[in-house]
């Protein structure tokens, strides 16, 4: 249809597992030429951009600082031990009666008051799956999802949490800590935030999750949120206390363990 060469529809599948609609506006945003290479540095640039729609996202700040500001927040991350420690998180939960987010993933063991979701595939997963939690919680999506929200959706632009310089910069946990930090609850605790295994299924709660690191280089991905998880305890404007409910390799000083 567009004259594309398949190295390119190859790399969009490989690196960032996209979608067809947004496959269908990179290779629309190339030139006739362009679409016959494969620059995969032409590419990278043209799936950023896509990312990147532009929305008013004031009102949906405000509505999460009405709910969010002030208050305990706990963040559930997919890791395996969000359920290999499921009572101690429990225990939290009870003890702290937090704001509970699910991180881009649906737990069933926990009742979410938000899910936070950066990409399509794991919201087209979470919507598919597991079709009652996921439709209970209050979704926060990022603008490259969608830019017209929809009952019980709240939009956040893109942008506004992502921050470049690394390879793996739209992390699922650190975007949701920069938009924390924006909200200003007074303390975010962590949960299944644990660090990649060497094998797949050993890192997820969800053994059939899609993963989103095709290469499977899990040390270099590893050292990259540990990188990233330093970066922005560094430069984080509000005085929100961070600590782990369970364990993690990326707890670093700064983050206060319970």
């Amino acid at each position: 249809m567009y004259c594309c060469h398949v190295n390119n529809i190859a790399y969009l599948l490989k690196n960032h597992r996209t979608n067809t609609r947004d496959m269908r506006n990179i290779i629309e945003s190339l030139n006739p030429d362009d679409r016959k290479k494969y620059d995969y540095d032409l590419l990278e640039e043209k799936y950023i951009e896509n990312q990147d729609r532009i929305i008013d996202d004031e009102a949906a700040i405000e509505e999460l600082k009405r709910n969010i500001t002030g208050k305990d927040v706990l963040l559930i991350a997919p890791g395996k031990s969000s359920e290999t420690e499921k009572d101690k998180i429990i225990d939290y939960i009870k003890e702290r009666q937090p704001v509970v987010i699910g991180v881009n993933a649906v737990n069933p063991s926990y009742d979410l008051d938000y899910l936070f979701v950066i990409n399509t595939t794991r919201y087209d997963y979470a919507k598919e799956i597991y079709p009652t939690q996921f439709n209970v919680p209050e979704k926060i999506l990022l603008s490259n999802i969608k830019t017209v929200a929809d009952e019980k959706e709240i939009i956040i632009n893109f942008n506004r949490v992502i921050k470049r310089g690394w390879e793996h910069f739209d992390n699922a946990v650190i975007n949701c800590l920069r938009l924390m930090d924006k909200i200003k609850p007074k303390r975010v605790a962590i949960a299944g935030f644990d660090g990649f295994k060497h094998k797949y299924n050993e890192s997820y709660a969800d053994y059939s999750l899609p993963t989103l690191n095709p290469d499977n280089k899990w040390d270099e991905l590893n050292e990259e949120i540990k990188e990233m998880f330093e970066d922005f305890l560094a430069s984080k404007t509000s005085d929100m206390q961070i600590r782990f409910v369970t364990q993690s390799i990326f707890n670093v000083k700064g983050a206060e363990v319970k």
